[in-house]
């Protein structure tokens, strides 16, 4: 962290905010109540950065803000930087750890309608999106062959990989599949007998652990 943007947690406009997604220990929140307030918070030392403002985020649709759809946090080794993404339906802005900046891009490798919402569950065919954090590029990957028509499906992280839960009413089964180096999919577990399986159960359910 750069010592000069520490600053004591929680800040009252925080108390009660949306926590986004984490990586490597640091939390992106957002601030319930704006819609363009971010904040980016390491929970183990209790400080945070400086609480982020999305500059680009000033389009309005039917006179309200754009909505993010999809939002995301990684870190690029490479420069060793954190990086913020948001995606709106018509562009999505980066921030940039290093030198405290953002980044507003357009062009996506699906049309903008497709995109789905900040929890990413899906059913039936689409298009799934991920940010090359190499390129800071959206790019497409292929749905894997084993999701079916009638799938739910819900990515997660599982061993530092990427992974997913895919599941049906009709098979009242969850599959967990990673997917290894060659980007090839793996079957990690299947999960049967469960009382039913419909989109909030795939969304909602995390795997803690395995062995």
């Amino acid at each position: 962290m750069m010592e000069n943007q520490l600053i004591k947690f929680p800040l009252k406009r925080f108390q009660r905010a949306v926590v986004l997604c984490s990586c490597d220990g640091l939390v992106l929140l957002k601030n319930p109540k704006a819609y363009k307030n971010y904040s980016l918070w390491n929970p183990t030392t209790r400080y945070q950065y400086l609480p982020l403002t999305c500059p680009h985020n000033h389009l309005y649709y039917n006179n309200l803000p754009r909505r993010v759809r999809a939002c995301g946090l990684c870190c690029d080794s490479s420069v060793a930087d954190y990086k913020v993404i948001l995606i709106y339906d018509l562009y999505y802005v980066i921030y940039f750890l290093n030198n405290n900046s953002w980044t507003r891009k357009t062009g996506f490798p699906c049309p903008v309608q497709r995109l789905p919402p900040r929890d990413i569950v899906s059913n039936g065919p689409s298009t799934i999106i991920y940010f090359d954090v190499k390129s800071d590029e959206m790019k497409s990957l292929p749905t894997p062959d084993f999701v079916g028509e009638n799938d739910y499906f819900f990515f997660t992280s599982i061993k530092d990989c990427l992974s997913l839960y895919v599941g049906n009413i009709h098979s009242v089964g969850l599959d967990i599949w990673i997917m290894q180096q060659d980007e090839s999919w793996k079957l990690l577990m299947s999960v049967s007998n469960l009382p039913s399986i419909c989109k909030k159960f795939v969304q909602d359910r995390v795997l803690l652990g395995c062995t």
